[in-house]
């Protein structure tokens, strides 16, 4: 099942890519198929409701290509996805309606 789930995402990944971005890696698409299929896992609806998930659980390792600390205005830095992934996540869940708190700034750990 989970397999079968991150490689349909994968395929989902490429399409999105394609229209967006040219230059995704194969690191990178493989995570994003397994952070989405924590969303379906958990059935989540909420990006922060993943990025909660994986701090708690300590799995940040993970997803070393996609990990950033956020900084929404509130001064300090939330440990999320890099604005790039979360456009990808966010096309694919068709969450067009959550835009998630205004990003002041993002960066890579």
């Amino acid at each position: 099942m989970k397999k079968d789930y991150i490689n349909k995402m994968k395929k989902k990944i490429r399409k999105v890519k394609k229209i967006n971005y040219s230059s995704l890696s194969k690191k990178e698409v493989r995570q994003l198929a397994k952070y989405l299929y924590i969303f379906k896992k958990k059935n989540f609806l909420k990006h922060w409701e993943v990025n909660k998930y994986i701090t708690k659980k300590k799995k940040w390792e993970k997803f070393k290509a996609l990990r950033s600390y956020n900084d929404h205005g509130y001064n300090k830095e939330i440990k999320g996805i890099m604005p790039k992934y979360f456009a990808i996540v966010s096309k694919i869940i068709k969450n067009r309606e959550y835009k998630g708190e205004k990003l002041i700034n993002a960066r890579r750990y």
